[in-house]
């Protein structure tokens, strides 16, 4: 009469198809998380927007400045654009320079608060490095892409802006830099940088980043479709700012 037991052979053909399925599974399983990511970065940049949306309508109408915003003498580079918005994100807060980051770890790295952490990246040293999302601060004279320039000069107006869901305001960026590089862009070659401190890296399923429009919509960009710099030509150098109108 045949056992009931399995024998080795067949206990190591049952294993052997087991490695095969969860060989097969696993990458699958690893981009639905990567996807589940970039989803929540999505919605992270929706609830941003509609934050400075907010900010705006009672500063009238002026968007913040990339870093700068409380300047005074001993940190000329208080108050960057996400800690304005604190104010009506966490309104229990002490409102102060990077007070959207969490206190620093035993490593002295931070991690943002709630929507202003991206759930594709780190926690980082803002000595060194900014990650998470930047804001759009491209600029030409007097003319700006979306943030105001440095301590409101020139200053920017949401309702400047002729073309909103063509004007990209807060994007995915991971850079690195000598010292303390700031959270805004200037162009697509300021979004992921490199210093010796570390390497940025595009981190949203190979090669790709989130962009808020200045009305609100998100967009997932492949890295060669993101327009290089405002002056790149009159169609795509909108996208940044332009030289010639709002």
């Amino acid at each position: 009469m045949r056992s009931s037991f399995f024998s080795l052979i067949e206990l190591l053909v049952v294993i052997a198809v087991i490695a095969v399925l969860a060989g097969m599974l696993l990458p699958a399983l690893s981009k639905a998380r990567e996807r589940g990511k970039m989803i929540q970065c999505s919605s992270n940049l929706r609830q941003i927007s509609a934050l400075m949306n907010m900010y705006v309508e009672s500063n009238r109408d002026i968007i913040p400045a990339v870093s700068n915003n409380w300047a005074y003498a001993a940190n000329p580079y208080c108050g960057k654009w996400q800690d304005t918005l604190m104010m009506l994100y966490a309104p229990s807060k002490a409102i102060g320079d990077n007070c959207y980051l969490a206190p620093s770890d035993a490593a002295g790295l931070r991690m943002p608060y709630g929507l202003f952490a991206c759930p594709s990246s780190q926690v980082f040293d803002t000595r060194v490095s900014s990650r998470h999302y930047g804001i759009n601060l491209a600029k030409d004279g007097e003319r700006c892409g979306f943030a105001s320039g440095t301590q409101g000069s020139p200053e920017m107006r949401y309702s400047r802006i002729r073309t909103p869901s063509k004007r990209a305001a807060f994007m995915d960026i991971d850079r690195w830099w000598a010292s303390s590089p700031h959270p805004g862009v200037l162009q697509k070659s300021d979004m992921v940088t490199f210093s010796g401190d570390g390497t940025g890296l595009w981190r949203h399923m190979g090669n790709m980043a989130n962009f808020a429009f200045a009305d609100g919509h998100v967009e997932q960009l492949s890295r060669q479709n993101i327009p290089e710099n405002y002056y790149s030509n009159a169609v795509s150098g909108y996208f940044w700012s332009t030289s010639s109108s709002d």
